[in-house]
């Protein structure tokens, strides 16, 4: 056999294998919310396979771990399984989702974030809208 059509022939077979199993990944795509329904931007997402409950309190090992962007959007590829999707951020409890994500399919979630415990109690149930005036303040 010719050497140029046998080198034809072995990287066409190699670049099918290549394209094997490309659809072989799902999309998961979400947002983050407070409980007035305003973005929650710069929250980490923690995503993890095959769902266990882990507690908020320790830090899951993760299979991916993101960040949202300004619009508090995220979005990866993973292979297709069951996840469990957690989001954090600093003044609110974290927020934990099983999802399944399938070959292919672009799986959208919604987290609404609650103000956490700790900061109801230091500042009510609404975030401080302008810093209190301190003692040196000429502000009267």
């Amino acid at each position: 056999m010719n050497r140029g059509i046998l080198l034809v022939i072995i990287s066409c077979l190699l670049g099918g294998l290549s394209t094997y199993g490309a659809d072989a990944v799902g999309t998961l795509k979400g947002v983050v919310k407070d409980p007035t329904g305003a973005i929650v931007a710069k929250t980490a997402i923690f995503v993890r396979r095959n769902p266990t409950k882990f507690t908020p309190e320790t830090l899951p090992r993760q299979d991916v771990a993101i960040w949202t962007d300004r619009g508090a959007r995220f979005v990866t590829q993973l292979q297709p399984a069951l996840y469990d999707v957690c989001a954090y951020s600093a003044a609110f409890s974290p927020n934990c989702q099983t999802v399944k994500v399938s070959s292919g399919q672009v799986q959208e979630i919604e987290f609404h974030l609650q103000l956490s415990e700790a900061f109801t109690r230091e500042y009510g149930d609404e975030f401080p809208t302008s810093p209190e005036p301190s003692a040196g303040s000429k502000d009267k």
